[in-house]
């Protein structure tokens, strides 16, 4: 990435943390004046610092944060520590699919969710919980991470339930009649907070309102919190994708493909800057799409078209309807429509493991630890500088849970091309295969897991058919696994 482009300090799956790039130095010519007259400067605004929070961080269709969020958060923490001084506005998204009104109030309850985190105000989750967005199952949520379990996470009430909330409210000086109700619920999401906002050595941080651009001063959170829709893509399909997506019954390849589109924004701003709400140009999180509109490019609706190549913003700069957002993130790192994704991990079961901490070795010695995101992947902003890596992870415990933790080691090979015999051979390691002798035998192995579904070559062979199959299987990131060995 040039220095146009800012420096990633670290990227997964569910999130980048980064700094933009630094502002050129702007000489003011001053002209001489008389008695009356004088020269105005006034300073611009401009973000120097980003945080991202994808798509993996809340529930679908709802601006519940999802627990996997404190991955995220000690890293922003870190990065205030870095910027003190710096106020923040937070900025929502959604992706380009859908109605324009819908996804504005999504991506700006998103906004505000976070904004409600980051400054501990419950009171604002609660506001959420009464329109609807927040729902029982969500608080359900809250308590199983919380250690309460209540059994069930479906928003239904039994008697589970009631005895995880009664006992919630007896640890934390409740009434305890086993009804969560809004002062009960305001202690959850309280605690809730605290325990996925929290910096590098697991201690709850929170940030004032005083300490946001616009200082907390506007009761709609203008200038603090704003949910820009779709507006902003970072990515738009081609034509035909989004015409194969259209006429398909199952959106699933969709929103996947979509997932990058769908983030929290939290820029950081250079340190004393201020704006008047009054004059922000974007509306209020909780406004329609007017006030957006007026910010738009004057080819908006060209740059809203799909065209015969998928486009991205980091690379051709015309996904962005709203000029005044792309001023402030034109060399935001954090506005990547994807990384580059390195694995999927496992456990012993064949089950994917969320939050799974992991070390990629490469041959040149150049080490990564990191944690995998909610889906288990494990992402690097770019593509490593090696062929392979020896990657190292392990099971988690559930929370509070006292489990053996079991680790893996696996050789993987990084962007395998084409699919002769030494390809395929790198494919079906990463897939799992990894005990067989030979090819020959890793690819009677594939077959025994995947004939039944999938039209391969008789008895085992790799044929034209096979290779093609185990391409896709690959490049799928399919669940499916071999289990008989614990080297998966």
């Amino acid at each position: 990435m040039s220095d146009a482009d800012g420096s990633i300090i670290s990227a997964d799956g569910g999130g980048i943390v980064g700094n933009l790039a630094p502002r050129a130095r702007v000489v003011l010519p001053l002209a001489p004046t008389h008695e009356k007259e004088h020269n105005t400067i006034r300073p611009t605004i401009f973000p120097i610092a980003c945080w991202k929070a994808d798509d993996v961080n809340f529930d679908f269709d709802s601006s519940f944060v999802r627990p996997g969020v404190a991955v995220q958060t000690p890293r922003f923490r870190a990065l205030m520590e870095q910027h003190p001084g710096a106020p923040l506005s937070v900025f929502g998204h959604a992706d380009p699919v859908g109605n324009d009104d819908y996804n504005k109030a999504l991506s700006g309850r998103r906004a505000r969710a976070v904004y409600a985190m980051l400054t501990r105000d419950p009171k604002i989750w609660e506001e959420l919980f009464g329109e609807g967005d927040l729902k029982m199952q969500h608080v359900q949520a809250m308590l199983k991470h919380l250690g309460f379990d209540p059994g069930r996470t479906d928003g239904k009430t039994d008697a589970a339930h009631a005895d995880a909330v009664k006992d919630f409210q007896e640890a934390n000086g409740l009434a305890n009649d086993g009804s969560a109700g809004p002062a009960t619920r305001k202690a959850i999401y309280k605690a809730y907070m605290d325990s996925v906002c929290v910096d590098e050595k697991g201690k709850p941080f929170s940030v004032p309102k005083t300490d946001f651009l616009a200082g907390g001063k506007d009761k709609g959170g203008k200038g603090d919190f704003q949910g820009c829709g779709e507006f902003n893509p970072v990515l738009l399909f081609s034509q035909e994708d989004e015409q194969r997506f259209k006429t398909g019954a199952d959106k699933t390849e969709r929103d996947f493909a979509n997932a990058p589109n769908r983030r929290v924004m939290v820029l950081l701003f250079r340190p004393g800057s201020k704006v008047d709400a009054a004059r922000w140009p974007c509306p209020r999180a909780s406004e329609g799409t007017a006030g957006c509109k007026q910010r738009f490019w004057c080819d908006a609706a060209a740059r809203q078209q799909n065209s015969e190549d998928q486009r991205e913003h980091q690379r051709t700069r015309d996904t962005f309807r709203c000029r005044f957002y792309q001023r402030l993130t034109d060399s935001s790192p954090c506005e990547r429509a994807s990384a580059f994704v390195v694995a999927r991990l496992y456990d012993h079961e064949g089950d994917f493991i969320p939050h799974s901490p992991y070390t990629l070795t490469l041959p040149t010695g150049q080490v990564f630890h990191d944690i995998a995101d909610s889906r288990g992947f494990v992402t690097l902003p770019e593509q490593p500088e090696a062929e392979k890596g020896l990657i190292r992870w392990s099971t988690v415990p559930p929370r509070g849970q006292p489990e053996e933790v079991i680790t893996f080691t696996q050789e993987i090979f990084f962007e395998p091309e084409g699919d002769g015999d030494a390809s395929i051979r790198n494919r079906l390691t990463n897939l799992g295969f990894t005990t067989q002798a030979d090819l020959a035998q890793a690819v009677k192995a594939f077959f025994e897991d995947y004939h039944e579904e999938e039209d391969l070559d008789a008895d085992g062979v790799l044929g034209d058919k096979t290779r093609k199959v185990i391409v896709r299987v690959h490049a799928d990131l399919a669940d499916k696994i071999r289990t008989d060995s614990d080297d998966v």
